[in-house]
């Protein structure tokens, strides 16, 4: 109800009664929140941490004139550099640490042509930075030194299996092609510094969206249950958790720890946001899958109201 009610094209006044933003803004950024939050395309999910539950799950989508539409289904998207999460756990499984020492050099590429070249060089960062920042060219450079594919073999273990395609060089920039539902279940594990929880449909963990069958004739009731499936060790789990708590880029809750990582895809005008407290996760992704939005008009306002949006879910 309060994904809908926060989506829906009605009066602000009427939004403020029935499905508040969270407080702590400013009344112009929540105004920028309340006028995108009408007519921008959304996908969001929000799921369990401790059973792996399904919560809530939106997508709508606008029309050209701007009018209002919710799908039945929830559609995949490229999740951009929140793969940088799987970046991180990939880099400390080879033994990085998260003051590892890169370095952004013109001279560091030598003849490979970086994909983002028209960016300005960092010089020397730690791991941590790179990874909370999106300093995306010096982390595809180590991402080289783990062996092919290493990220995307990460993230399929963790349910994010729409990236196999992607070359090496582009995961970080395009990302895994996966649903906010998926986005969300992938980050249960770094909550539970370790664990998967959910249901077990032939050895593969899915989030629990059938909480019961009940039988008409004689009205018995059959709970589905869930479980808990060890998936990584905890100090790694721990490491990863450490860095996105840490770089939350302004995003935070206010009343408990959080983890969060902001992700873009390059070429949209979109932005997901990506994090989980003890209690739940949650994904959403904000805008066009396009590089010129009909419905928001620039990434600032999508920056602004993916945040307010992301908290006040939370």
């Amino acid at each position: 109800g309060y994904l809908n009610c926060v989506t829906a094209d009605m009066p602000r006044e009427d939004k403020a009664d029935l499905c508040p933003l969270s407080a702590g803004f400013t009344e112009d950024e929540l105004e920028i929140a309340g006028d995108a939050l009408r007519t921008a395309p959304a996908s969001i999910a929000v799921l369990d941490v401790e059973s792996g539950e399904l919560l809530a799950a939106l997508e709508a989508q606008a029309t050209q004139d701007h009018q209002r539409t919710y799908e039945n289904y929830q559609e995949a998207y490229p999740l951009g550099s929140t793969m940088n999460i799987f970046a991180a756990l990939t880099a400390f499984s080879a033994g990085d640490s998260p003051s590892t020492l890169l370095w952004d050099l013109e001279s560091s590429y030598g003849t490979e042509a970086a994909n983002d070249s028209d960016e300005s060089y960092a010089g020397p960062l730690r791991l941590r930075e790179a990874l909370a920042e999106d300093h995306l060219r010096p982390l595809t450079a180590r991402l080289g030194t783990y062996g092919s594919g290493a990220v995307q073999r990460f993230a399929s273990l963790f349910g994010l299996t729409g990236s196999s395609s992607v070359p090496e060089n582009e995961v970080l920039y395009k990302g895994s092609n996966n649903t906010a539902e998926a986005a969300a279940f992938s980050l249960i594990p770094f909550a539970t510094l370790g664990d998967q929880t959910g249901s077990d449909a032939g050895g593969t963990m899915h989030p629990v969206t059938i909480l019961r069958i009940e039988t008409e004739e004689n009205g018995n009731e059959f709970p589905q249950p869930f479980i808990r499936k060890s998936l990584i060790a905890s100090n790694l789990a721990y490491l990863v958790h450490h860095v996105f708590s840490r770089n939350t880029e302004g995003i935070q809750l206010s009343d408990r720890p959080a983890a969060v990582k902001t992700g873009s895809v390059r070429g949209e005008d979109s932005l997901w946001v990506s994090g989980y407290s003890t209690q739940i996760s949650c994904a959403l992704r904000l805008g066009d899958p396009q590089n010129y939005s009909a419905f928001v008009e620039d990434t600032d306002r999508i920056r602004i109201t993916a945040g307010i949006l992301w908290q006040s879910i939370m």
